[in-house]
């Protein structure tokens, strides 16, 4: 099973608020699954929005 991080967890990662993911994900630029009542965002879609990101970048 692939490990799922919080999105404060994400956040960190990337260096910015939490509610920057939340709108990522309402969003569509980052995948996200439901767990109860909060998000969780896998390695692969952190994965598919680095590409994503880099492509846009450019």
């Amino acid at each position: 099973m692939e490990k799922m991080y919080t999105c404060e967890a994400v956040a960190k990662r990337y260096g910015v608020k939490r509610e920057t993911v939340w709108e990522w994900i309402r969003s569509g630029k980052m995948g996200a699954t439901i767990v109860g009542k909060q998000y969780r965002v896998s390695e692969k879609d952190m994965r598919e929005y680095d590409k994503a990101h880099q492509k846009s970048a450019k």
